[in-house]
């Protein structure tokens, strides 16, 4: 049995540089990833590498408590500066334009996880 370093791209098993139309996929992986390709006589398979994915799953949940820090943060600064005596609504423009870029930056973190959980199905 022999064992190469290969990849997924586009949905197709390459290695050395050759696609292998024939490799069968022991793994989930629908889009582009790192792994290897085993021959056996005449067969060929791909197995990805999980590391590269957990990584990439660990930086976002990384990113995800950074911008929960980043949330309690704004809140308790802004609206304790907005309402020193604790009391009343907050109408401050600013308040408004922080609060809409915090929640840009949850949608673009969801939507990186979701774009993650895809690729592993």
């Amino acid at each position: 049995m022999n064992i190469l370093n290969a990849k997924i791209v586009n949905g197709a098993v390459i290695a050395d540089g050759v696609t292998v139309k024939e490799a069968v996929l022991l793994c989930e992986a629908k889009s582009s990833s790192e792994g290897f390709l085993l021959i056996d006589k005449d067969a060929f398979f791909y197995l990805t590498k999980t590391t590269n994915d957990l990584t990439k799953a660990l930086d976002l949940v990384v990113n995800a408590a950074d911008l929960s820090a980043q949330i309690l943060n704004f809140l308790s600064s802004d609206i304790t500066e907005a309402v020193p005596s604790g009391g009343g609504p907050v109408k401050l423009p600013a308040f408004a334009a922080d609060a809409q870029i915090l929640q840009n930056k949850i949608t673009q973190l969801k939507q990186q996880i979701e774009n993650l959980k895809n690729t592993q199905v």
